[in-house]
């Protein structure tokens, strides 16, 4: 989908021939939910009439197969990607909103009452990755990560209940989590 009045676009459709993919249906209860980086810096920047060049995350995206359960980019937003993670794998989800990264220009708008944690949950254009990893894998990843210089942060926990619970600081939040992003809105 473009905007504007020009464009080139391009689609590429493969094939796997092995089984080295992470579906959304695939989350398990007990699953840690993990994102590659910052979120928000796509909201924050807009912000200040500026563009969010997002980090690739290539390097990342190749060792996930042999880890996560589930893998997808969030570019509808975070909660777009929670609420296809929740629906396809029939599995609820528990956040932790301290724990998601943001970072201090973030931090200075939530301070100023500039932006909510709504609003930063639901915008998208940030293009991390947001993935489960079962907790028997998850020490190895982590310390995998750590070796090879990529971040990586441990935001919730897969859940039975078939919900989205957003929490800070243990205390569930009062927030829409259907909230929709779109990107071509003027605001």
């Amino acid at each position: 989908t473009t905007f504007g009045p020009t464009s080139l676009t391009m689609t590429l459709i493969g094939y796997s021939n092995n089984d080295n993919f992470m579906p959304t249906s695939n989350a398990k209860v007990g699953d840690i939910i993990l994102v590659s980086g910052y979120i928000g810096e796509s909201l924050a920047l807009k912000k200040e009439k500026k563009y969010n060049l997002p980090n690739c995350r290539n390097e990342l995206g190749t060792i996930l197969p042999e880890y996560a359960n589930c893998c997808t980019d969030m570019s509808d937003g975070i909660f777009a990607s929670l609420n296809s993670i929740m629906e396809k794998s029939d599995i609820g989800l528990d956040i932790q909103v301290e724990s998601i990264p943001i970072s201090d220009n973030v931090k200075n708008l939530l301070n100023n009452n500039s932006i909510t944690w709504e609003d930063i949950l639901s915008y998208g254009e940030d293009y991390e990755l947001i993935f489960t990893i079962n907790q028997e894998k998850l020490i190895i990843f982590k310390s995998l990560c750590k070796n090879i210089g990529i971040d990586i942060y441990e935001i919730g926990k897969i859940s039975k209940d078939k919900n989205i619970n957003i929490n800070f600081n243990n205390k569930l939040m009062k927030i829409n989590t259907k909230k929709k992003f779109e990107h071509f809105r003027n605001d």
